[in-house]
């Protein structure tokens, strides 16, 4: 990615693949570290990670390529679904392939700091596709 696209957000989500295994509330803490230090170890800003049960949400700033990123995240879904594999008992843990990477302006982007800093209360009054819907309205589309 260009320099020219620096000033804008990245808003990620991870989702469980398996209705059946959830994101404990006990772990939420310590995965959400797990996450932000790996996009930090890789050079991004990550500005908020939090979620829940059955989804994280990821915003951050990052100025590398769209390749390195999809990489990073490919690596961050195998160290945290080896990590909570580690915590459950018989049941395999596993997120999604598809992660998708919406683009914020600085403006909408603090919004979203705000709504994932509320995800319980959120998630009261919106089901998650309906979260989602929301997300994908708000987001830029960059045209090549």
């Amino acid at each position: 990615m260009s320099n020219r696209d620096s000033n804008f957000m990245f808003h990620s989500i991870l989702e469980v693949e398996a209705l059946e295994t959830f994101i404990a509330p006990e772990w939420e803490d310590v995965l959400s570290n797990i996450i932000a230090n790996r996009m930090r170890d890789n050079g991004n800003r990550c500005l908020i990670v939090k979620g829940m049960p059955d989804h994280i949400h990821v915003l951050y700033k990052h100025s590398g390529n769209m390749e390195n990123l999809l990489d990073l995240f490919n690596l961050i879904k195998d160290e945290t679904s080896d990590w909570i594999n580690s915590k459950l008992q018989g049941d395999r843990f596993l997120w999604k392939n598809f992660i998708p990477i919406f683009a914020l302006d600085d403006f909408i982007g603090g919004q979203y700091y705000e709504k994932i800093n509320r995800q319980r209360e959120l998630h009261k009054q919106y089901a998650f596709y309906e979260e989602y819907k929301m997300i994908i309205e708000d987001s830029v589309l960059f045209d090549s």
